[in-house]
């Protein structure tokens, strides 16, 4: 056992000091996200401030184009993201009548692939997929400090660089989780029936993207719980429930074997089949879990700075801590669950709502605030470059023809996230950088 755990400790520094390896190689790849990135959240605060000026058309174009910049970026790419040959073998599949994947994909995600092959435009499949997700989530950061500009800017910039790069590989999960979090911008701002009504259907269209989405319903009651308490300083209901959820989630092990045994599971089986072998997500989420424990104390030593809203973001994020211990016990060998991405949102919100804060802040936790943020920010966003693939940058108009790759029927399945591992043949086939 105690070899076992040595093992798997050097194992994750060995992979560690290769990722910070591969960032450091790359700086000019990164440099090039970082100024799209940079551009686009300008230019939408921009076209932000017009809006809150009354100058709409210019308003709205430059919001609109500021929401452009990104999917180009995303569209015009080549060989970047671990999964980028799986989703341009289904193009090309849907593109041949032949039928997309070796299991059936979410409908929502199928008709953009079946659309962008009907038109036999690689470059439309990534797009779009990438221009949903952004729009998503500005509007969900629009409704969570409607009239804050400079807060829907910043929380926009922050998730570019914590999720743009996981998004050009998990692409279906990642629209799906900007559908999640403008439900959940939807009950933050009212808790009214029609709201709720339309969070549990924005649910519903999200697991159409990707069935992950679903679950978020789970954490409708632990929602409930902080909306009707949190924000009013009555937290021991909400201590009670969290802890409730932590008990679960340690406990999963039992429940996922009962829901094996119980519930069809189909091709999502295969995530409960090493249960208990990998826990490096959770280890990695850690570094996210750095806002919300100084933004914790900030809040409990400054009762000043405390709003409804505020308090509501914080305690909604420390759900985050039990859904990133039940996908430990389940997590495959090198793969990545997205269903832990439901709460990033809501602490790139934290994070936004806390680092803006009145000059009447003291200076020691306004400086606390923004290098946490600024260290889980850079942090993170060299673990997901690494993660997924995004490193180096490379465009289509680096290659004459996009070789075509047919998915074979009888291949080992493959989710997103993991690593495609190509044959001799297709290694040899494959473009040089």
């Amino acid at each position: 056992m105690q070899k076992k755990l040595l093992a798997r400790s050097v194992s994750f520094l060995y992979n560690n000091i290769n990722m910070l390896d591969t960032v450091l190689s790359n700086i000019p790849s990164l440099l090039l996200y970082l100024a799209v990135f940079a551009s686009s959240t300008a230019v939408l605060f921009c076209g932000l401030n017009c809006l809150s000026k009354k100058k709409r058309p210019l308003g709205i174009l430059l919001v609109t184009i500021a929401i452009l910049i990104p999917p180009i970026m995303a569209g015009i790419r080549y060989g970047v993201g671990n999964d980028f040959f799986s989703y341009l073998s289904m193009h090309d599949n849907a593109s041949a009548g032949r039928p997309l994947y070796f299991r059936s994909i979410e409908p929502l995600s199928a008709f953009l692939i079946w659309a962008s092959g009907a038109l036999r435009c690689s470059f439309l499949m990534f797009f779009a997929f990438s221009l949903f997700t952004n729009s998503c989530f500005f509007l969900a950061y629009r409704n969570m400090f409607r009239g804050d500009n400079k807060k829907i800017a910043l929380a926009y910039l922050i998730t570019l660089c914590l999720h743009f790069s996981t998004s050009l590989n998990a692409m279906r999960s990642m629209a799906a989780v900007s559908i999640l979090t403008l439900a959940f911008s939807l009950v933050l701002q009212k808790r009214t029936a029609n709201r709720i009504i339309a969070a549990l259907a924005l649910i519903v269209v999200a697991a159409l993207f990707h069935l992950s989405a679903l679950i978020a319903i789970i954490f409708i009651p632990a929602l409930w719980v902080v909306f009707k308490y949190g924000g009013r300083g009555r937290f021991l209901p909400v201590v009670i429930t969290w802890a409730i959820y932590i008990l679960a989630s340690a406990s999963a092990p039992l429940l996922f074997s009962a829901a094996k045994t119980f519930i069809p599971l189909g091709d999502y089986g295969r995530y409960l089949g090493r249960v208990g072998q990998s826990f490096s997500i959770p280890l990695a989420n850690l570094l996210l879990m750095l806002p919300i424990i100084v933004a914790g104390l900030f809040l409990f030593f400054n009762k000043k700075e405390r709003t409804d809203s505020t308090m509501e973001i914080l305690l909604c994020s420390l759900f985050y801590i039990p859904i990133s211990i039940a996908v430990g016990w389940v997590t495959y060998a090198d793969g990545l669950s997205r269903t832990t991405f439901i709460f990033d949102p809501l602490i790139i919100g934290l994070m936004a709502s806390l680092v803006t804060l009145p000059k009447k802040a003291p200076i020691t936790w306004r400086a606390a605030l923004v290098a946490t943020t600024l260290l889980v920010t850079g942090m993170m966003l060299a673990r997901n470059m690494n993660w997924s693939g995004a490193l180096p940058y490379k465009t289509l108009f680096q290659y004459d023809e996009v070789p075509a790759i047919e998915v074979d029927d009888n291949a080992t399945p493959q989710e997103d996230g993991e690593e495609i591992i190509l044959s001799e043949e297709e290694v040899s086939d494959a473009p040089e950088d």
